[in-house]
């Protein structure tokens, strides 16, 4: 068969056949890169899917945690003018912040046994059943607000905790102690005597508190009649016959 003839010819020649064979080795390798990449990420989906779970707590929204959420429901209640309610809620963020030793906690976090762990050590510290229910009670409060803002599912972590109230011995000064207060002779001590004077002023007001003591105004008294309104309640309160009230204690 003459050069031409076999040039046109259908059957393949040697180095067409190596090239093709070369060519398949190629497509296989790159091929079977492939493959392993492939299985490669999903063997490692799951420590990915960890690691971005992790950053998106580490970048989330502060209100996810609890303390700045209940930090913004603290400065809201100054706001209202509820001084003494924000002081017990920072007092008990306070008391929990110790027990997490300064790590703020995730809502989703914030389960029964958290609160139980929280409940042992108040009462490994010495605080009393009636002060872990206060505490108990503010957090109760704080985390339905954050459910009610859809931070958080409803769980329950109180449902294990001590939120009663005990009865507690009833504690009164004895008459003769209040006389004694009374006539001491404190001329010697302005601040003492001062002092003296808003105690024994809050026992003839039948223990109004000292906030209310220090708005009080001249025109709140008139006619031997004291009218206030209380800064923790806001309730109105009346004190009829103060003068008379005052000159019975001072005849007892």
């Amino acid at each position: 068969m003459c050069p031409d003839a076999r040039a046109h010819s259908c059957i393949p020649t040697k180095s067409y056949i190596f090239a093709s064979r070369k060519l398949y080795q190629n497509n296989s390798t790159i091929l079977f890169t492939l493959i392993f990449l492939f299985m490669a990420s999903i063997k490692n989906r799951p420590k990915l899917a960890a690691t971005q779970s992790k950053q998106a707590k580490n970048s989330t929204s502060p209100k996810a945690t609890l303390q700045p959420f209940m930090q913004e429901n603290i400065d809201r209640m100054h706001r209202l003018g509820k001084v003494r309610t924000g002081e017990t809620y920072t007092c008990t963020l306070n008391s929990f912040m110790r027990f997490r030793q300064g790590k703020d906690v995730f809502w989703e976090d914030f389960d029964a046994d958290l609160m139980a762990s929280y409940e042992a050590y108040l009462k490994s510290t010495g605080v009393g059943m009636n002060t872990i229910s206060f505490y108990n009670r503010i957090l109760r409060a704080v985390y339905n607000r954050a459910v009610e803002k859809g931070f958080t599912k409803q769980v329950f972590p109180f449902k294990h905790v001590y939120t009663g109230v005990e009865k507690t011995i009833k504690r009164g000064l004895p008459i003769n102690t209040i006389r004694n207060i009374r006539n001491m002779d404190l001329s010697h001590c302005r601040t003492l005597d001062y002092a003296r004077d808003m105690f024994l002023f809050s026992f003839y007001t039948r223990g109004m508190s000292f906030v209310d003591m220090a708005y009080l105004k001249k025109n709140d008294l008139k006619n031997g009649v004291l009218i206030y309104r209380r800064k923790k309640t806001g309730q109105l309160p009346l004190l009829h016959h103060l003068f008379l009230q005052r000159h019975l204690v001072l005849h007892l």
